[in-house]
């Protein structure tokens, strides 16, 4: 790489078989690369670069529909953390698709698999949430940040979410429990049913503040509000 200290007028985009592109205040000369839309088409140096991009698009719209299913129980705090966060988490499942070769793995395939659904348990969906949940025995069992136990008139509420979700059609509904509340103190634990619907794919516990307005439970700290894989 070289750069070009003076010139007058228009610069040239190509030197022989180098490019010259501005970076900043500054003109940069550097070798051409080779590299082109067709060779990333077709050369066999790209292999793994396309198998990653057909896998990766598929992951990101299965993610996206997931997401849709689950909108109301996902925080809209720092929304890009939890798109990102998923899809990577779904990316680093498809090692469990022994089926299918690199390129054409399938995330409906890993899951077939016992690996990849031990490997999903506990998944955050809110990776800056500060609640800490763990699941023992059917209880689940959450610690609340000290800041906010001395906050007055709040309250933890749970409610269990049964995933229902067709890998093919990317569509799915959710079944619920209703909202069990407790008031705040340093280890919180609901109960959890041990049966789980036929067809279910994932079983989630959803995590939020509220606080009680005239019988009414108003939801609060909404960067606070949790999603996790039972």
């Amino acid at each position: 790489m070289a750069k070009i200290k003076v010139y007058s007028g228009k610069y040239p985009k190509r030197i022989g078989d180098y490019i010259v592109y501005p970076l900043g205040d500054e003109l940069i000369v550097r070798q051409k690369s080779g590299f082109t839309t067709k060779g990333l088409l077709t050369s066999p140096k790209y292999a793994l670069c396309r198998q990653n991009a057909s896998e990766f698009g598929l992951v990101s719209t299965t993610c996206k529909a997931i997401r849709g299913v689950l909108t109301d129980f996902l925080t809209k705090h720092n929304n890009l953390l939890v798109v990102n966060a998923l899809t990577k988490k779904m990316r680093s499942l498809l090692v469990y698709d022994e089926t299918h070769p690199r390129g054409a793995r399938l995330l409906q395939t890993a899951f077939a698999s016992n690996a990849a659904q031990q490997a999903i348990l506990g998944y955050f969906f809110n990776p800056d949430c500060r609640l800490t949940v763990t699941v023992v025995a059917g209880n689940v069992s959450i610690s609340v940040p000290e800041d906010l136990l001395n906050a007055t008139g709040i309250y933890l509420g749970c409610s269990v979410l049964y995933l229902f979700f067709d890998f093919e059609t990317l569509t799915g509904h959710l079944e619920t429990s209703t909202w069990q509340m407790e008031k705040l103190h340093p280890a919180i634990s609901f109960g959890v049913p041990d049966a789980i619907p036929d067809g279910c794919w994932l079983r989630l516990v959803a995590i939020s503040f509220f606080s009680e307005t005239d019988g009414e439970w108003l939801p609060i700290l909404p960067e606070e509000k949790g999603l996790v894989v039972l």
